[in-house]
């Protein structure tokens, strides 16, 4: 029996239906071995502790990746436990894998843009102090979290990405609500750095539409009533991002209201003009 699979070795061959790699394989080596197929499902071996640069790539109709042997979940990916390298490119393209992605902990190299065009929205990632990121793995993913594990592989880890992906980065954290003693009304689980509104689906973390704030304290005019990560700091909104681990009630003087009036049409002659102003406030 065969333990690798080579370089481009079905590469174009425009194979559907499930592929099923041998129980025997422990690595699918660079480059390129099945691109640019239909499969709709990949049931990878459980020994695979290798999958080269741009395995997948362009596999548009892959919906699955299973593991054989292992408990299925809602994951679109799953990878098998002894995984400790995932090659650059590997889904990229795979635009039918929607949903997320768990990172085995064993991962020790992790490539560049491996869900790059794919709908994979969360990666939860490894809890593994040792890894290596590719500073653009993530780049292109059409993220809405990448899930560190802990505050500890965060703080450690973020610099390694890139900034412009850095902002979909975040660990898991339980939010306090305290009301005006600083007693806790209610507590909501989400991700740090991640917009409030965010729920732990079967698909991953998305947006929630129907969140809303718990219910405390009353409106008073010229004043925003509502929840600040910071005592008496400014109120957020369900698309805040989480700055804590509490949301004290607040109640803040509202901002006045500017209005400008219309500026004059005119060809520029050297002289000063000026444009009136008016601040407006309910108190």
């Amino acid at each position: 029996s065969f333990q690798k699979l080579g370089s481009q070795v079905f590469m174009e061959c425009h194979f559907t239906g499930t592929l099923r790699i041998p129980e025997s394989v422990t690595e699918i080596a660079d480059f390129h071995a099945f691109e640019g197929n239909q499969f709709s499902e990949v049931i990878l071996s459980s020994r695979i502790t290798g999958i080269g640069g741009s395995a997948f790539q362009d596999c548009g109709q892959l919906q699955k990746v299973k593991v054989a042997g292992k408990e299925e979940t809602s994951a679109a990916i799953q990878l098998p436990d002894a995984l400790t390298s995932l090659g650059g490119f590997v889904f990229q393209n795979c635009t039918q894998l929607s949903g997320w992605v768990k990172i085995p902990d064993l991962t020790a190299n992790l490539g560049a843009q491996i869900f790059q065009g794919s709908g994979i929205h969360t990666s939860y990632l490894p809890d593994n102090g040792n890894v290596t990121y590719s500073d653009n793995f993530l780049l292109g993913a059409k993220l809405n979290a990448a899930v560190f594990p802990s505050k500890e592989r965060y703080d450690a880890d973020l610099t390694k990405l890139v900034k412009s992906t850095r902002t979909y980065c975040g660990y898991p954290v339980t939010v306090a609500f305290l009301d005006a003693e600083e007693q806790t009304l209610t507590t909501r689980d989400v991700l740090f750095n991640r917009p409030v509104h965010y729920d732990q689906t079967e698909n991953g973390w998305e947006p929630d539409p129907s969140f809303s704030f718990p219910a405390y304290g009353e409106e008073k005019t010229g004043y925003d009533t509502g929840w600040s990560f910071s005592k008496g700091g400014k109120v957020i909104t369900p698309a805040s991002v989480v700055t804590g681990n509490a949301l004290y009630y607040s109640c803040s003087l509202s901002a006045p209201t500017i209005t400008f009036e219309e500026a004059p049409t005119k060809d520029h002659d050297g002289k000063t003009e000026y444009i009136r102003c008016t601040a407006s406030h309910p108190l």
